[in-house]
């Protein structure tokens, strides 16, 4: 009980620090994507499209890197364990295998070994114009327009997309984990909740900068898999259909 009276604490201390709307403040877990868009390496066109004016370390706050199985069947895993460590697992993998497999479906071995649970879920798209700070791109700077639209968008949205933004969300991990009613767990200055994962993720819309159902001021602190999801393990697979060396066409489970 002190571990988690002293997580809880730490976390509303955390989440102070980005409580206001308009906040430019990111938390940082391992800092794969985020370091990735605040730097531009010479000669490419990636980066430097993210400007926080501080970033939080969350990853010393107790027991959010662990995988725990509730008293109901299901399972809890923190918003700090490693995509590896959990497609890894055997007992989780045997119980959730479309999830373990989708887990390693994504990025190379090495990425997996630091991306988060958490920071999947927050990921941004792998638009190029979203990455490239010459283009008009309404998520990166709202009004701008989308160059998208006309461009080379052979592997953006077909359903879903609107006329403000063709951007897809690139996680493997979610689309098992929609399948199965996952729920997202959430902390923040006025408390906990709950977010089923089929709407955490916004829809473009006419404001496609807002891509989550967060608040300021709120953090992941967990992902949580009812014991229903476990019966569909003799027959629930995750079929990644892509070009070579491409992100998926589409994600099947």
């Amino acid at each position: 009980m002190r571990r988690a009276a002293r997580r809880s604490h730490e976390t509303v201390r955390l989440c102070q620090a980005g409580d206001h709307p308009g906040s430019r403040r990111r938390r940082l877990g391992t800092g794969r994507r985020l370091s990735r868009r605040r730097h531009k390496p010479p000669g490419s066109d990636e980066g430097g499209v993210s400007r926080p004016h501080r970033v939080v370390d969350i990853s010393h706050l107790p027991d959010l890197d662990r995988i725990e199985d509730l008293p109901d069947g299901g399972v809890r895993i923190g918003t700090l364990v490693r995509n590896a460590d959990l497609a890894h697992d055997r007992a989780f993998a045997r119980r959730f295998p479309a999830v373990a497999e989708a887990l390693l479906s994504g990025a190379s071995a090495q990425l997996r070994n630091a991306a988060t649970v958490g920071g999947n879920l927050l990921q941004r798209t792998r638009c190029a114009y979203f990455y490239d700070a010459a283009s008009a791109c309404n998520k990166r700077d709202p009004g701008s327009g989308c160059d998208a639209r006309d461009g080379d968008n052979r592997l953006h949205a077909i359903m879903g997309w609107s006329e403000s933004c063709i951007a897809t969300h690139p996680s493997d991990f979610c689309v098992p984990l929609v399948a199965l009613d996952a729920v997202v767990e959430v902390e923040g200055r006025a408390g906990g909740r709950e977010i089923p994962l089929e709407m955490f993720h916004r829809l473009p819309g006419n404001a496609p900068d807002r891509e989550g159902m967060l608040e300021p001021g709120e953090l992941i602190v967990a992902v949580r898999l009812p014991a229903e999801a476990a019966q569909f393990a003799a027959h629930a697979r995750y079929l990644k259909v892509r070009e070579r060396t491409s992100y998926a066409l589409f994600g099947a489970e």
